[in-house]
């Protein structure tokens, strides 16, 4: 991804976060403001705001949704916390999710690290942790990878995407493999079978899926190295 993409997801990120903090923070004084917010009336069905909390005056008030709710789970659970202290650990929850979903379509048979807690700090670092580690896996599996080439494809779009791309199938690889040749740019992409047999040796990417590949950026470049190819995207 170039940096400047790299840079606005950032920024689209810190954006979110803020907006996140301020609607946590609405949320808290609407629970200090009016504590029996849930034996409010709805507003009745059939009209265009039906379903919506309804204050004393029958003017509608922002409904709790699931966030609203999580966060009231967690302040029920850890009752000294501070809103900040909640906040970061629903957060740190979203990044840990987020990562090792990610993580786990090209290493299935992912594990996080372990630990055991019993305050709201020590389950946030434990999250964070969680997230680090999936994002070093990660990064670790597609380093080796094509420049721009989503990481999830099957053998067969990674195929049709080289080829889309400029590559040709150019000969059969030693062992059981293809690689393909980008003429133009000198690009070489090797995809191999899975080994009938592993080693403690080998890259542990080659035995991820039935296939992983190669890529070669040039004519006089080093093979850079192995990325799993998953079986389904």
């Amino acid at each position: 991804m170039p940096d400047s993409a790299i840079l606005a997801a950032r920024l689209r990120a810190e954006a979110a976060w803020f907006r996140f903090l301020a609607a946590a923070g609405r949320f808290e004084r609407a629970l200090k403001y009016n504590p029996n917010w849930h034996l409010q009336q709805r507003v009745p069905a059939g009209r265009t705001d039906g379903g919506r909390w309804t204050g004393g005056a029958g003017l509608p008030v922002l409904p709790v949704g699931g966030r609203g709710r999580r966060i009231g789970q967690l302040r029920r659970r850890y009752p000294t916390a501070s809103l900040a202290e909640i906040t970061r650990l629903e957060v740190a929850a979203s990044q840990a999710r987020y990562h090792a979903n990610r993580v786990r379509r090209l290493d299935p048979n992912w594990r996080g690290p372990t630990s055991v807690t019993a305050t709201i700090r020590g389950e946030t670092e434990h999250l964070e942790a969680v997230a680090r580690a999936a994002q070093e896996r990660y990064e670790h599996l597609t380093r080796g990878a094509i420049p721009d080439f989503n990481h999830f494809w099957s053998a067969n779009r990674l195929t049709k995407e080289l080829y889309r791309h400029g590559y040709r199938l150019d000969r059969p690889a030693k062992g059981n493999g293809w690689i393909y040749k980008n003429r133009g740019t000198g690009e070489e992409v090797r995809i191999m079978a899975r080994p009938a047999r592993s080693s403690r040796t080998e890259p542990d990417a080659k035995h991820l899926f039935r296939y992983y590949y190669r890529y070669r950026s040039g004519k006089d470049q080093k093979e850079r190295q192995h990325v799993p190819i998953p079986d389904a995207e």
